[in-house]
């Protein structure tokens, strides 16, 4: 069973799923990038992922990373915007863009949905062992 992704994925939701309520209803009026604070979270979560794989290691292990960083955008900002949809602007789909996030990294839909593709295919690459170092 692949927990690391299934627990990558589930992190990646609920932490789309609260962000939208966070800044639901105005409370997204920061004059700086709120970001940057929910990454330790996102490390600590990151690192849990690469200990479920024990026999996981060097060159393997990174693009393990690699691809669950390309990923996390897809399903973090796809339940973002449907929980905004649900709470305070109808307008927002899974699929939807911002137009007025203080994120430095904004993706549109099509790019979020590139990474996540590139996600899938380097998980799948980092789990053959063919990089075992």
């Amino acid at each position: 069973m692949p927990w690391d992704l299934i627990l990558w994925t589930a992190f990646a939701a609920s932490n789309g799923l609260a962000h939208g309520a966070v800044f639901a209803h105005g409370n997204n009026r920061h004059p700086y990038d709120v970001h940057w604070f929910f990454a330790p979270t996102r490390a600590i979560v990151l690192a849990l992922c690469i200990c479920l794989n024990p026999g996981i290691g060097g060159l393997s292990a990174i693009i393990l990373m690699i691809s669950l960083l390309l990923m996390f955008s897809f399903w973090h900002n796809g339940v973002y915007y449907e929980t905004r949809r649900r709470l305070d602007f109808p307008a927002y789909r899974f699929w939807s863009q911002s137009s007025t996030t203080t994120s430095q990294l904004q993706y549109s839909f099509t790019n979020r949905s590139i990474q996540l593709l590139l996600g899938i295919f380097f998980y799948f690459v980092s789990h053959e062992n063919i990089f075992s170092l």
